[in-house]
């Protein structure tokens, strides 16, 4: 499966002094309705800093990334802190749940998958678990935080696709309730609006997208 970005900011979540946090992984277009598998994503969370400025060792708030986020995502996996713009970033793997299945979405997961059996519309789901986790960790923090997320899709598909948005950016611009053009090819950003990651965030299985009818 092929590598691109899907980013998903849940800072709010982890309850950390952070600004952002981003998702991000790769999909095809077509990966949606294949059988569901496990893509490998990326969790990158802002923080105030990677190192203590005194001691030089891991600061606190890298700390509380590192011991907090297995909590909502338990293979969840630490990869780095980094530095990029005078901002710092601890950075994870996890993995989402992309494809058919019949199986609900479950095991503190986040899905994203067509609606029923030979749909074209694409939906975004999160697990019982993952809420459950969200809300306890929710309870702890000490301000509101952002969040977004981001998809970043190829069309490998042999044909131009005409979907049908719901509330979107896609490459910056923004399609509420618009048809976009998606060329044969083409890869693009679609990041989701503040009503749909919210929706999602609270167990609303939240309708993405779906093929235009020609």
């Amino acid at each position: 499966m092929r590598h691109a970005t899907w980013a998903v900011l849940f800072a709010g979540a982890l309850a950390i002094s952070s600004c952002k946090t981003t998702v991000s992984t790769a999909v095809n277009y077509s990966d949606f309705f294949a059988p569901a598998s496990y893509v490998d994503s990326r969790l990158k969370i802002e923080i105030p800093a990677c190192k203590d400025s005194d001691s030089g060792f891991e600061s606190n708030s890298l700390l509380k990334a590192k011991n907090r986020v297995p909590a909502l995502f338990p293979k969840a996996k630490f990869l780095r802190c980094r530095e990029v713009d005078f901002r710092s970033y601890a950075e994870f793997s996890i993995p989402l749940r992309v494809g058919a299945t019949d199986v609900p979405c479950g095991n503190s997961d986040i899905c994203i998958m067509p609606l029923s059996k030979n749909s074209e519309t694409v939906v975004a789901a999160t697990s019982k678990e993952f809420r459950d986790s969200y809300k306890r960790l929710l309870s702890s923090m000490s301000q509101t935080m952002e969040t977004d997320i981001e998809i970043n899709i190829t069309n490998n598909t042999s044909a131009d696709i005409s979907l049908a948005i719901m509330s979107m950016r896609i490459d910056g611009n923004p399609y509420h309730y618009r048809v976009f053009q998606f060329g044969k090819g083409q890869s693009a950003d679609f990041t989701l609006s503040d009503v749909c990651t919210e929706s999602i965030l609270k167990g609303v299985e939240t309708v993405l997208f779906f093929k235009n009818a020609e």
